[in-house]
């Protein structure tokens, strides 16, 4: 399996739920920018997803592919890879 960094961790942490990029980055507590690499790292390694809110259906969309332009606007939530390395950790 696929080691997380402790930042990585937190994150996947705080994603156990559908959770906003603002809220996230607020509650890891580190720059923005080093969040936003290991947020685009563990999208990339398809270990949190990245969603949309529907206001229509009032629901969200996983995107299939992430979308870096969209990230400060969009939702995640861990996989259930990501769960599994997450937990795994001792």
């Amino acid at each position: 399996m696929n080691a997380l960094s402790d930042l990585e961790f937190l994150i996947v942490d705080e994603v156990y739920f559908v959770s906003s990029y603002q809220t996230v980055l607020q509650n890891v507590g580190c720059d923005e920018d080093t969040f936003r690499v290991a947020l685009l790292g563990l999208l990339e390694r398809q270990l949190v997803s990245q969603m949309k809110y529907n206001e229509e259906s009032g629901d969200y969309k996983k995107l299939e592919v992430p979308d870096p332009l969209s990230i400060t606007a969009s939702y995640f939530v861990a996989t259930r890879q990501g769960l599994l390395i997450h937990n795994s950790r001792n």
